[in-house]
């Protein structure tokens, strides 16, 4: 180091000409041997694994130029309904309409995984027969998931399912969990590949919920990460929530850690409403609430999804 010099003569131009070495000099000092960094048959990489700038260094230096990698999976985003207004397009909402909250909010979901996946927007389509069923037929052929919103609940323009029952094959038309019941997943088989599509309800937390529970572990198998699922971790209620008699429901909350008592707390978001974008706002949980007609009391405790940031 040069901290353990001293100085002794400079030649004209103000190089050092010679010095004094201060410390003793063991043999191999700063001298980095052959394999002290990585051992002949160490791991460098395991499968699952992300390649960021630091992996592509690494696996430079073992003078790796190719490895194999899992393709990137193309997911197509797609709202449907005549009611639905593109916010981008600054026209003004006339009675009945709304603008469409479901491609922003599953694009910046997405935007997690961009450097794994690539997105297709296929826009808003209508409710009709002739302009909606050739834009899905066109997108399936297009993509490896497709995600669309709304079409899939009761009503009688609610074309998306009825195009799935009559091109692909529907896994299941319904799921009892609150948000989100009219989920519907169906695959297709296109030139011997299997789609997948996920009919995600109309309303926007129904929506966001389902693309949590269900699209997302997807993806992340699809790119080969081993354990897709969102992490679990046990909350300690901040306050009383009564509890649905019909269905299971994940419940938006805020979790913290308290470090005083060691635990993880929980808090309401508030209404919890499926048309409430408010109420994803400020969550970094989904509370695993049972089906009960009881209530949960403040300091219960309940299995919660993480899916933020504490």
């Amino acid at each position: 180091m040069i901290e353990d010099t001293i100085l002794q003569s400079k030649y004209e131009n103000g190089q050092e000409q010679s010095i004094t070495i201060t410390k003793s000099i063991s043999q191999g000092r700063d001298v980095r041997g052959v394999g002290s960094d990585i051992k002949l048959g160490d791991v460098i990489m395991k499968k699952g694994e992300t390649i960021g700038p630091a992996e592509l260094g690494l696996l430079a230096s073992c003078g790796l130029s190719e490895i194999d990698v899992f393709s990137k999976p193309i997911i197509g985003i797609m709202s449907t309904g005549d009611e639905v207004i593109d916010s981008f397009t600054n026209q003004s909402l006339q009675p009945g309409q709304i603008y469409d909250a479901n491609r922003p909010l599953l694009q910046g979901l997405l935007s997690s995984y961009s450097n794994c996946i690539e997105i297709i927007d296929f826009g808003i389509i209508p409710d009709s027969e002739n302009k909606l069923f050739p834009a899905l037929e066109e997108a399936i052929d297009k993509i490896d998931i497709l995600i669309t919103s709304g079409g899939v609940s009761m009503g009688e323009v609610d074309l998306v399912k009825k195009w799935m029952q009559d091109n692909g094959s529907i896994e299941f038309g319904r799921v009892l969990m609150k948000p989100g019941k009219p989920l519907t997943f169906a695959t297709f088989n296109r030139n011997n590949k299997t789609k997948l599509m996920f009919a995600t309800p109309g309303n926007p937390v129904s929506s966001y919920v389902t693309s949590i529970l269900f699209v997302i572990p997807s993806i992340r198998s699809l790119i080969g990460i081993e354990d897709p699922n969102y992490p679990k971790i046990e909350i300690t209620l901040r306050h009383n929530i009564r509890l649905d008699p019909q269905r299971p429901e994940y419940h938006r909350a805020t979790a913290w850690w308290d470090k005083n008592d060691g635990i993880f707390y929980g808090q309401s978001t508030g209404s919890q409403a499926s048309s409430r974008l408010l109420s994803m706002r400020s969550a970094n949980a989904l509370l695993e609430l049972p089906q009960s007609s009881e209530t949960l009391q403040k300091g219960d405790k309940v299995s919660a999804l993480l899916i933020g940031e504490l």
